[in-house]
């Protein structure tokens, strides 16, 4: 285990010195965006496998065969919503407004491809700047073409002001969908009305079908004595990934990269990860819905219809979500 301090230049030589010992097969890290580029960089240039558990910097997905991003901005997650909210939820037309970065171009590119591909209509597809506190000009637009689904690209810290603006236009009557940053505490306690009922799509339900999540908590709680987060759970996937493709023999760079990039519906404790031909990775999702301060499984809109006042308690996070394929 090597500290890169959160320097991309000592990232960049710890790697060439680990790319220079013969006997690492593989790298996994870094924590940072920079310091994970760096990395990712010299695997990509030097012929060794690389794992990115933590960084999520979309450029990170295009260096090729030999880099996997666990924590990359999914197109199939907004895939796998555009699904669900025409074909179940019977939304017809959307809007869209997403952050004015690579990740926000990114989904939205997915969502407005699913929602054509599945017979529904984009009325608005805007962007906003992550220095903006208001969303007047946005807002005005949402109220002049009244759609019915807004998909939302927003992370955790963004997300209940932009819900709460959405409220304050008298535009409560549209259904918020989101990505994965809304199963967040944060969003439940600070968004309280304004996020209930919106529904979203993430690759993680800790009590989804397919995930080893509670396995690896009770493990790392017994043996580290204190309480389990995402960080450690990703590493934990990241190296568990790389000795599934090993096998029971050593194996060398080529042939660990082949047998990484073959892995299909491998259950971790974040996702159940696949990795295609050109190594990104691809992970099965799950819709999800925000409700009464709980997150359960989002149902059909027949259903949704049909909900009582108050759900007993056996209908709440005991619940399994089937996963949808991205």
């Amino acid at each position: 285990v090597l500290d890169d301090q959160s320097n991309p230049v000592r990232a960049a030589a710890l790697s060439r010195g680990l790319a220079a010992d013969s006997s690492v097969a593989a790298i996994i890290g870094s924590y940072e965006n920079e310091t994970s580029l760096a990395l990712a960089l010299v695997a990509a240039s030097t012929g060794v496998p690389a794992i990115c558990p933590i960084a999520d910097a979309p450029g990170l997905d295009n260096l090729g065969p030999l880099v996997h991003v666990l924590n990359r901005s999914d197109p199939g997650l907004a895939r796998s919503l555009a699904r669900f909210a025409v074909e179940k939820l019977k939304i017809h037309t959307f809007a869209i407004l997403a952050s004015d970065d690579e990740r926000g171009s990114l989904l939205a590119a997915a969502f407005v491809h699913e929602v054509h591909a599945s017979g529904g209509v984009i009325v608005s597809n805007q962007r906003y700047s992550g220095q903006t506190s208001t969303f007047e000009n946005q807002m005005s637009l949402l109220q002049r073409y009244l759609p019915d689904g807004l998909f939302l690209t927003a992370k955790s810290d963004e997300i209940t002001q932009l819900a709460s603006q959405v409220h304050y236009y008298g535009l409560s009557s549209i259904q918020l969908l989101g990505l994965e940053y809304w199963d967040s505490e944060r969003v439940i306690r600070m968004g309280a009305d304004y996020v209930d009922g919106a529904i979203f799509t993430t690759a993680f339900y800790q009590s989804g079908e397919g995930l080893r999540y509670s396995e690896f908590k009770q493990l790392y709680e017994s043996r580290y004595r204190r309480p389990v987060n995402r960080y450690s759970a990703y590493g934990y996937d990241a190296a568990s990934l790389v000795l599934e493709a090993a096998g029971s023999l050593p194996a060398s760079r080529e042939k660990l990269s082949q047998r990484l990039n073959g892995i299909s519906e491998y259950a971790g404790a974040m996702a159940s990860y696949s990795i295609d031909k050109s190594g990104q990775v691809r992970k099965k999702s799950f819709v999800l819905q925000l409700l009464r301060g709980e997150i359960i499984p989002a149902r059909p809109a027949e259903s949704l219809e049909q909900m009582p006042e108050a759900m007993p308690d056996t209908a709440r996070p005991g619940e399994t979500a089937a996963p949808v394929a991205p």
